[in-house]
């Protein structure tokens, strides 16, 4: 696993995958300026390639479908695209 300091990029690539679908979802069901969801999943969206927001695009399409837990607690690792890094290396 490729690491950087004590952080493990493709965790990293991971977690914004999931961070992102995770603040798009209440971002797509209310769009009003009282909704932070819409600010951070742009902050999060800045560190992230292409691939990686269409993957957390795909990954809310599915929480409105099954929902969120159960989408959650089924996402194989190997299925998300690690291959794509933008995110900084975090400094210790």
């Amino acid at each position: 696993m490729l690491q950087t300091g004590h952080t493990p990029l493709l965790t990293l690539s991971q977690d914004a995958v999931i961070a992102y679908a995770l603040y798009n979802f209440p971002a797509s069901n209310d769009q009003s300026q009282d909704n932070h969801a819409t600010s951070n999943r742009q902050s999060i969206s800045e560190h992230m390639t292409e691939s990686q927001i269409e993957e957390g695009q795909a990954l809310t399409r599915r929480m409105k479908s099954e929902g969120v837990l159960k989408t959650i607690d089924h996402i194989p690792s190997h299925n998300l695209n690690h291959t794509h890094k933008k995110t900084e290396p975090l400094s210790s």
